[in-house]
């Protein structure tokens, strides 16, 4: 585990691109893990790593993050912003293969790397390692990207560069705030739709001289 200083001292070093895997739980981060192709750190999040990090999440720095939203919303939630978004090898996966089972880091890492991820062991009771750490995440994602980015036809990586990334944070921001929905105003609406269909009803019924079940899909 890094001392506050060994993390600031990484995050300060100028680097081209840096992978990033933030591990969550109960929707905030737990462990947070950063990668270059021949380095890697990560450390449990408490109070001084968040201190550390919000600024380089905050700058421009390019960021490599597999999965990327719930990410970004876990970060959010603990008062983190993020810009310098680069890549996202899942989202520029499922733009490149949309019905294809390459769906997660590990399909994209077997496909593009020829290898696996660390994973725990399902059938043992108790697994030998946990699987990947969010360090070991960050470098695989990190090196999957350069492969994967050069198989992306232009059109598809103008729709991830100019449409998916920028929005992207936009999504997450509306996903936390949620809709606004007033009450008052939507018990009031549900009333007026109610007497509007007992009108409809009653003028199907004169004209059919019969009753109808309007909610009647053979109707």
């Amino acid at each position: 585990e890094p001392d506050s200083s060994g993390l600031a001292a990484w995050l300060a070093t100028p680097r081209d691109r840096v992978g990033v895997t933030v591990a969550i739980e109960g929707g905030l981060p737990k462990r947070i893990g950063f990668a270059t192709l021949d380095s890697v750190i990560e450390a449990t999040w408490n109070d001084d790593v968040r201190e550390i990090v919000a600024p380089w999440f905050a700058s421009d720095a390019a960021k490599v993050i597999a999965d990327a939203k719930p990410q970004v919303k876990a970060l959010a939630r603990a008062g983190v912003a993020l810009n310098g978004l680069e890549f996202d090898p899942i989202l520029a996966g499922w733009l490149l293969r949309p019905s294809f089972p390459d769906k997660n880091l590990g399909d994209l890492v077997d496909r593009y790397l020829g290898e696996k991820l660390p994973e725990a062991d399902p059938n043992q009771l108790v697994p030998e390692n946990d699987g990947a750490t969010p360090g070991q995440l960050a470098w695989f994602a990190l090196r999957v990207a350069d492969p994967l980015a050069e198989e992306l036809p232009a059109p598809v990586a103008k729709v991830l560069n100019d449409i998916e990334l920028p929005t992207l944070r936009t999504l997450a921001a509306m996903e936390l705030a949620g809709v606004a929905v007033s009450h008052e105003k939507l018990s009031s609406f549900s009333a007026e739709l109610g007497t509007r269909a007992e009108g409809i009803a009653q003028e199907a019924f004169a004209l059919t001289g019969r009753e109808l079940h309007l909610a009647s899909p053979t109707h």
